[in-house]
């Protein structure tokens, strides 16, 4: 199959070209993916967030103006991915680990994506 990125007016975007009235690197573009066949879904939408396990304590995620407090810093991804969905109401979210990077990927919600929203 093939992707088509556009810019939000419509326009496609070709590589790492973007016409002078639209700004951004590319970055932003965020892509859902879903295969019926095999029941996947994803997104590009995602945000890595590496944590040191070892390390007691707790952190913050916020996503736009909604943060999600005290997570403990030894927390499992499903345990993470409830939490989220929880409380980013408005963006389904997936998060799957690989070692110490959680991949927070957002499956709805990304008309509008900016990575730059989730600290």
């Amino acid at each position: 199959f093939t992707v088509v990125a556009k810019d939000p007016y419509e326009n496609v975007r070709f590589g790492d070209f973007n016409p002078t009235y639209y700004t951004g690197s590319g970055s932003d573009d965020a892509f859902y993916v879903e295969v019926v066949g095999t029941d996947v879904r994803s997104s590009s939408a995602l945000v890595e967030v590496t944590l040191n396990s070892s390390v007691a304590g707790t952190f913050d995620l916020t996503h736009v103006d909604t943060v999600i407090s005290d997570i403990p810093c030894d927390i499992s991804a499903p345990a993470l991915e409830a939490l989220l969905n929880k409380g980013w109401t408005g963006s389904e979210i997936d998060v799957i680990q690989s070692g110490s990077v959680f991949s927070v990927i957002f499956l709805t919600g990304i008309e509008n994506w900016d990575p730059e929203t989730v600290t």
